[in-house]
């Protein structure tokens, strides 16, 4: 994979590069602790991801994630926040973001971000989840929202815990179903609501 490295603190984004050069899997990594430079060149670096120090970067970084999502919106986007802020996180979200973690995260979970990332998942850890609950929370509860309806009360279940950030083994432990029984739920899910991937499933229910 190509990845890109976006953090005015040039000492964290050249120790960020150094932990991802690590990986068996990385082709080519380019750093930047220059807004305007990452803009211009973006297209030149063709990532497959990007991870984004938001604390750092302030709008630039709001600016740089709208244009990648623009560019491609199979770009999988890590956002990287001391504290993340509620408007932040789903406006990071709304413009491609796949993932959160504090500034302060140890290596083995930016190397994890990458790989659910990278595979088209979506990572729902502690930062975010009170976000994502709190969207999910007035989204399951409204009775206008056209979508719900389409669904099995089943299905209503394994999404609202989709949306949660539960994994596929956590969804079936609650529920008491086999992960078999979940996967062709989620399955059934996807189709009824349009949509490829539990990103864009998460995204379609933060949308409405």
């Amino acid at each position: 994979m190509k990845l890109m490295v976006v953090d005015r603190n040039g000492l964290m984004m050249e120790g960020i590069c150094q932990i991802l050069a690590r990986r068996n899997d990385v082709e080519d990594i380019a750093g930047f602790d220059n807004g305007d430079l990452a803009t211009e060149t973006y297209r030149e670096v063709c990532p497959d991801l990007a991870i984004i120090n938001f604390d750092s970067m302030g709008e630039e970084g709001f600016n740089i994630a709208e244009c990648l999502h623009k560019y491609n919106g199979r770009v999988g986007i890590i956002g990287l926040f001391n504290h993340g802020k509620r408007d932040d996180i789903i406006r990071l979200m709304r413009t491609g973001g796949s993932a959160c973690l504090l500034v302060n995260c140890k290596p083995a979970e930016l190397n994890n971000a990458v790989d659910v990332v990278y595979e088209g998942g979506s990572l729902m850890n502690q930062l975010m989840m009170p976000v994502i609950a709190g969207l999910a929370d007035n989204q399951f509860r409204s009775t206008e929202n056209d979508n719900k309806s389409n669904l099995t009360s089943r299905e209503d279940q394994v999404l609202e815990m989709i949306v949660e950030g539960k994994t596929t083994r956590e969804i079936a432990r609650q529920l008491n179903l086999s992960i078999y029984t979940v996967y062709t739920h989620k399955r059934n899910i996807k189709e009824r609501l349009q949509v490829a991937n539990d990103v864009q499933l998460v995204r379609k229910a933060m949308a409405r």
